[in-house]
């Protein structure tokens, strides 16, 4: 690998380059060796440029290459490469003056890889020409107007054949897509008929665990309004008529507001069996007054 290329300009004097590291047949030397085979191609020999690739080397972060034509003269030309963009050249080549160091290049290898190179190129071009054959062949070839009428003739004749066909039968229940349309339509009636005997089945056994469970909520509602026997039934008249309407807390919870707002003392209370009694008055600070009357009176501070 050469370190310099010496007198590189016409009257430019010595100057150093940097080799760039390439292999023949890399992204960068495959698109280099496209681009001068394609620009200036020799036309004696397909496949071939008129130049040979001499070096690639780079300037101040920029590329160009060496290349060296027939009679011995070198030029240099710039470009960029990346993936982004793939390979440009950002001026036309210019001669080098005085430039007589060794290829960087193996000339076995670089044979090897433009024998490889003529040899797809060639396979490439067969193939785009056999596929232009194949569509002007289709072409020349076409539909005359004779055949066109007679296909066109041909189809009638087996569309009229299939409606003879259609409406030759003696009866309706001959026609095979009629007797299938019946087959499927009595299997869905059979099906229908199946589920239908499995609701009434279910809704049979649903009925009474319905009536069960509503028996079961009134007689729980029924037994709480029974605890508030302080109250006239005036007092319990709305939650006794919509007791199927409210819930066991809802009943709970008018019924102990009313008890608040009636101010009512349970040790007035001269009909029922002495027992536990508490009075609700706000200053009624007992331990042992029962949770739920302690939230009644937190709810009459709110209404107050």
């Amino acid at each position: 690998m050469m370190n310099e290329i010496k007198d590189l300009l016409i009257g430019g004097g010595t100057k150093v380059f940097t080799a760039y590291s390439v292999k023949i047949g890399d992204a960068l030397w495959s698109a280099l060796y496209s681009f001068i085979e394609s620009t200036y191609p020799n036309e004696e020999k397909p496949g071939y440029s008129k130049y040979t690739i001499e070096g690639v080397f780079e300037e101040d972060s920029q590329k160009f290459a060496v290349l060296k034509s027939s009679d011995d003269k070198y030029y240099r030309l710039n470009f960029s490469f990346s993936e982004e963009n793939g390979f440009q050249t950002e001026t036309d080549m210019s001669e080098m003056s005085e430039y007589s160091e060794k290829s960087q290049f193996d000339t076995s290898e670089v044979e090897t890889y433009i024998s490889e190179y003529v040899k797809k190129k060639e396979e490439k071009e067969e193939e785009n020409q056999g596929k232009k054959d194949e569509e002007n062949k289709k072409d020349s070839e076409g539909t005359s107007e004779e055949d066109e009428k007679k296909d066109s003739e041909d189809e009638e004749d087996e569309d009229k054949k299939k409606k003879d066909k259609k409406f030759s039968y003696d009866s309706i229940d001959e026609i095979p897509e009629y007797v299938e349309l019946q087959n499927k339509f009595s299997e869905l009636q059979t099906q229908v008929s199946t589920l239908n005997n499995t609701i009434e089945s279910l809704t049979s056994e649903l009925t009474p665990l319905r009536e069960f469970k509503a028996q079961s909520e009134r007689k729980t509602k029924e037994d709480m309004i029974a605890r508030f026997y302080m109250l006239s039934d005036e007092d319990k008249k709305d939650v006794i008529e919509n007791i199927d309407t409210y819930s066991l807390d809802d009943i709970e919870a008018k019924l102990s507001i009313i008890c608040v707002r009636n101010k009512v003392n349970f040790s007035d209370d001269s009909t029922r069996t002495p027992g536990t009694t508490f009075n609700l008055d706000e200053s009624d600070d007992d331990s042992s007054t029962p949770a739920w009357v302690k939230e009644v009176l937190e709810t009459e501070k709110t209404l107050n």
